[in-house]
């Protein structure tokens, strides 16, 4: 499984574009529409798709600092790999 094309895949759908890229230094302001709202419907659907639930200290982590993808990524990485 390759978590960052899956990951985009989901970040298309919540965001309605087609062709949107992303990679681990993207953040919400390169993100249009991704506000508040959106986050909350892209982890959402992130948890949803992959099966996983993140704590809401994860969820915290997630917005620290410049909230990347990056940070995504590697915490996803780590649910995915302790449930598999």
């Amino acid at each position: 499984m390759d978590i960052e094309v899956e990951l985009q895949s989901v970040f298309r759908e919540v965001f309605d574009a087609d062709d949107l890229c992303i990679d681990r230094a993207t953040t919400a302001t390169d993100v249009e529409g991704w506000d508040s709202m959106a986050q909350i419907n892209l982890i959402v659907a992130v948890e949803k798709h992959f099966s996983v639930k993140f704590p809401a200290a994860e969820l915290s982590e997630m917005r620290q600092g410049d909230g990347n993808v990056g940070i995504l990524l590697d915490l996803l990485s780590a649910r995915v790999e302790a449930t598999h």
